[in-house]
């Protein structure tokens, strides 16, 4: 990156953090711990997080123009979708300490189907933002 580029301030990425966080909890913390394990409704979920992180890329890249440095944004969504999960396994084993004796791979599963919406959404959310189309 270009040292005379402006660099993101924090409040992008705690927002790209809110822009997983906000619809994994949306999607998957009304379901009771049978629909939970069932899984919640994938597609709506991945479109959800793909929109909320190109929202956020485009806002950030029109403030700063940092260029490449849109990226970064990209592992922050997924710090977000950890959170959320996190919190709805936390909420569960007070409930019942022996339901998520996998919380490890429920984390890892978030993070995989969050990377591809993600990552495309901090693109075409920085490319919006900057006007390069191909036309």
């Amino acid at each position: 990156m270009d040292e005379k580029a402006p660099k993101l301030r924090f409040g992008w990425f705690v927002l790209a953090a809110l822009a997983g966080f906000g619809p994994t909890a949306v999607f998957s913390w009304p379901l009771t711990y049978t629909e939970y394990l069932q899984g919640p409704p994938i597609l709506p979920l991945v479109g959800a997080i793909g929109i909320a992180s190109a929202v956020v890329a485009a806002f950030a890249e029109r403030a700063h123009r940092s260029g490449p440095g849109i990226l970064l944004l990209t592992p922050w969504v997924g710090v977000g979708t950890i959170l959320a999960t996190l919190g709805r396994v936390a909420f569960d084993v007070r409930l019942d300490p022996t339901s998520h004796n996998l919380w490890p791979f429920e984390v890892v599963i978030s993070l995989v189907f969050g990377l591809i919406p993600r990552l495309f959404g901090v693109l075409v959310g920085g490319l919006l933002a900057t006007g390069k189309t191909t036309e």
